[in-house]
């Protein structure tokens, strides 16, 4: 019968507890001789929430789900063997930090109004949410929260970090009220992002995930593993009846979290997120944390852990696997190294950068490498070999430093680059990143073809003065898209540049245009340059800012129209005229008055200007504005105000 009880009761354990991820034959064999008890105990669940291997061979481990009770009724055991409890701690969590990720989805969806009003957007429900979320945790009398720090992880398509974990309430606040939604949904990367963060981290740990819809998949196997090895409980939580709710339920399960499920229908003061915050708070910080040591085995060895709870109300029982750590940790920082890492531009140099803890021993000299070679080149053997420099200082024994290689750009062709890093030990041990077949899977790097910018220039030799400059062309980029272009320009009176930007260059007829305007226009030349870049940061130019285009200035003669006077009949008040030749507004308006024997006078000159959508005006001499229009351009219509001087003849207007 002996035999019988211990197969049920294994079964039970496995199927109870969603930590256990492989147990070696030889394990399980000790487990059952360990395991001593008859068919009438009834055996209840505990829920392991968090191991901490920071300091490793001890472990801290926390867990919840047992009634109040003391060090005396626990044991805990590694491979079936009792060992020994150095410090134990009932409901511990409320006193140390609380460590938590917020990952909200700002997919386009969320800010989708179907069945909601439009004050109850899921974006801004969301948002509502996690304020009362914060507003409700404990704070000091500055403003910081007590014993606990949070980050803010969003993601669509893709995720980022908004918010590290931080205990300013403030800066947390900021963060969620400015948040906006576009694109598709990956919760699994977002959840990803949250994992790297956690990871390493000492105190409570968990993560709390909104999403409102389907989600992309590709990472989810990933995710999941690295959350069950980290022992970090993601909870979930459904914002509308179109969220992927087996994925949020299973994500859940399967990190010892769990799943709540809300339409967003509620108004934020009744909302049931607030209990579910408070929920979770009291899962993450009210465990019992023990902790102990284990007779390390060897790094990458899976551990199995059992904890057994023996109190008046019964038996409680958990079980969960580590993996031994290794000796080296090489770590490649989450902000270059990503699936979705952006292409390099072909013939320009590649950092690689890369963090290494040594735990015991202290790295060799020399001992960081990167190995790469071109994608398309089918096997390593004549692999380039790049010694990483330390960034900072010259002792490689410390922990987190941060080490650097140059890929040179002989390399960098396209299809790509493959590679990998490489760190040694004084005893000659190796780990390489990625650990597993670096050779066979290495990091890569896609490489495209890069070719400078053309741009081809409208000429423009000279302009008449006073006159707007227009300065047209075309770029193109047969590789890669055109990022911006930017006008230098200055006249002879200047010693430095003005500059004009353009970022949205026509994708279709690839054409950009500027206008210099004509207040610029009145010294005897215009010199002037062009920047284009591409999305690569690939310039061309044309000109130089010590060889510039040049533009002369023609200057405008004091030309007479003929007979004005007799042309067009005035009006005391507004005139609208026009003239079929350029002339200067000065010359213009003496005409005028001399031709009325100075019995009238102008007050100003109209011109309205197109290219700017601006009136360009001309006042008499005793208006202290400046004279902002000098020459009027032929075919161009223009207002003129006619004024009486005393004891004037002139007809009152019409």
């Amino acid at each position: 019968m002996g035999k019988l009880v211990i197969t049920l009761v294994m079964s039970v354990i496995l199927f109870a507890n969603n930590y256990v991820v492989s147990i070696k034959q030889d394990n399980v064999e000790n487990i059952k001789k360990s395991i001593e008890i008859n068919s009438s105990t009834s055996i209840q669940t505990l829920k392991i929430i968090n191991v901490d291997q920071s300091a490793f061979p001890k472990i801290s481990l926390s867990y919840t789900g047992v009634p109040k009770h003391s060090k005396n009724d626990v044991s805990v055991k590694v491979d079936g063997s009792r060992i020994a409890i150095d410090s134990f701690d009932f409901k511990s969590g409320s006193g140390e930090i609380t460590n938590i990720v917020l990952v909200m989805d700002v997919s386009g969806s969320m800010s989708s109004l179907r069945y909601l009003a439009p004050e109850n957007e899921r974006l801004g429900y969301a948002q509502r949410s996690a304020l009362k979320f914060l507003e409700n945790l404990p704070k000091d009398s500055n403003g910081k929260l007590t014993n606990m720090r949070i980050a803010i992880v969003v993601f669509s398509h893709s995720a980022k970090m908004v918010v590290d974990l931080t205990d300013d309430f403030q800066t947390l606040r900021n963060a969620i009220e400015n948040l906006s939604a576009s694109g598709g949904t990956n919760m699994y990367k977002g959840a990803d992002v949250a994992l790297e963060k956690l990871n390493g981290i000492s105190g409570n740990k968990a993560i709390i995930l909104f999403s409102d819809g389907m989600s992309d998949l590709y990472m989810k196997d990933q995710v999941i593993e690295m959350a069950k090895k980290l022992h970090i409980p993601i909870y979930t939580i459904a914002l509308s009846r179109y969220a992927d709710v087996s994925q949020l339920k299973f994500l859940a399960e399967q990190t010892g979290g769990s799943f709540y499920e809300d339409d967003g229908k509620s108004a934020a003061d009744k909302s049931i997120m607030t209990e579910v915050f408070k929920k979770i708070i009291k899962n993450v910080q009210n465990a019992t944390k023990v902790s102990f040591a284990i007779k390390p085995k060897g790094e990458g060895i899976t551990r199995f852990i059992e904890v057994e709870v023996q109190v008046p109300q019964g038996k409680y029982y958990g079980s969960t696997t580590i993996i031994e750590p290794v000796r080296k940790i090489i770590k490649i920082p989450s902000t270059q190294y990503t699936k979705d890492q952006k292409p390099q531009p072909e013939g320009q140099p590649y950092s690689v950068t890369v963090v290494v803890e040594s735990d015991f021993t202290k790295i060799k000299l020399d001992g960081i490498k990167v190995i790469v070679k071109k994608a398309n080149d089918p096997t390593w053997e004549n692999a380039l070999k790049i010694t990483m420099q330390p960034i900072t200082g010259s002792t490689r024994s410390i922990e987190s430093k941060y080490f650097v290689a140059t890929i040179p750009s002989d390399i960098m062709q396209a299809p790509g680059i493959a590679y990998y890093i490489q760190v040694e030990d004084i005893t000659g041990h190796k780990v390489t990143a990625p650990r597993v077949n670096p050779l066979g899977n290495p990091y890569m790097v896609a490489v495209l073809p890069n070719k400078k910018p053309i741009i081809t220039l409208n000429s423009i030799s000279s302009v008449n003065q006073g006159e707007d400059i227009v300065i047209s062309g075309k770029v193109t980029d047969d590789t890669n898209f055109i990022s911006s272009v930017v006008l230098y320009y200055r006249n002879s009176n200047q010693n430095t540049y003005d500059a004009q930007r353009i970022d949205d260059v026509n994708s279709s007829s690839h054409q950009f245009s500027f206008i210099i305007p004509n207040s610029y226009v009145h010294s005897d030349i215009i010199e002037y340059y062009l920047i284009a870049e591409d999305n690569f940061g690939l310039q061309s130019f044309s000109g130089t800012y010590d060889l510039p285009h040049q533009i002369n200035i023609k200057k405008i003669s004091s030309c007479q129209p003929t007979s004005i006077a007799n042309t067009y009949t005035l009006y005391l008040g507004w005139n609208l005229l026009g003239t079929s030749f350029d002339i200067s507004v000065d010359s213009l308006v003496n005409q005028i008055e001399q031709q009325a024997n100075n019995q009238i006078k102008v007050k100003s000159v109209w011109v309205y200007d197109t290219p700017t959508s601006s009136w360009k005006v001309w006042m008499a001499s005793d208006n202290p504005q400046p004279q902002e229009l000098q020459v009027i351009k032929k075919n161009r219509g223009f207002w003129i105000h006619i004024i009486a001087q005393p004891s004037s003849p002139l007809l009152p207007s019409p």
